[in-house]
């Protein structure tokens, strides 16, 4: 049963992250995943959701899949780096149905 990986992240500088984007779109492939979107905050209707952060949402075949990828030495290397002003923001939600 499929199983879904839903991230937010505030970038602060695009041109920085883009290596980020290519090498994690690689491993997210490699282990099955699939990206179906990645959608910008354009307005907040409810909560504290921070307007720009971008929200990708990512299918994989099975929750084995999902955490091969989180796990994988291809996501811990490139990982988002340590919380600070000028690096990416990151909330990551594993999801899939019973």
């Amino acid at each position: 049963m499929a199983a879904y990986l839903i991230g937010q992240i505030i970038i602060h500088d695009m041109e920085k992250f883009m290596p980020y984007v290519a090498s994690t779109s690689a491993a997210i492939a490699k282990y099955g995943g699939e990206v179906l979107d990645v959608v910008e905050a354009k307005e907040v209707l409810e909560g504290n959701w921070p307007v720009s952060a971008r929200t990708a949402l990512v299918r994989f075949p099975d929750a084995a899949s999902l955490r091969r990828f989180w796990n994988s030495l291809e996501n811990a290397d490139e990982g988002i780096a340590p919380r600070n002003s000028d690096q990416p923001r990151s909330d990551v939600h594993f999801s899939s149905r019973r």
